[in-house]
C-alpha cells in the first residue's frame, strides 16, 4: 500500500436547532495491525451530552 499524506480540517462543533438532537461518529482502523475504534455523542439544541459511546475493534 502506498503512503498518504494525513490531512487534519479543523471544524469547530455547533449546536443543532431548538428542538433538535445532533449525534456525531468518527472511526479509525489500521489494517497493518488489525484494530482500531470508534465512538459517538449524542448532544442536544444546548450542547448538553445525552449519549456517548465508544467501542475497540480488532480482527
Amino acid at each position: 500500500m502506498g503512503h498518504r499524506k494525513q490531512e487534519v480540517t479543523d471544524i469547530p462543533w455547533t449546536k443543532p436547532g431548538m428542538g433538535w438532537m445532533k449525534l456525531n461518529v468518527d472511526g479509525s482502523y489500521d489494517a497493518t495491525v488489525g484494530t482500531g475504534g470508534i465512538g459517538a455523542i449524542l448532544r442536544n439544541s444546548s450542547g448538553e451530552v445525552i449519549f456517548s459511546a465508544c467501542d475497540s475493534i480488532d480482527e
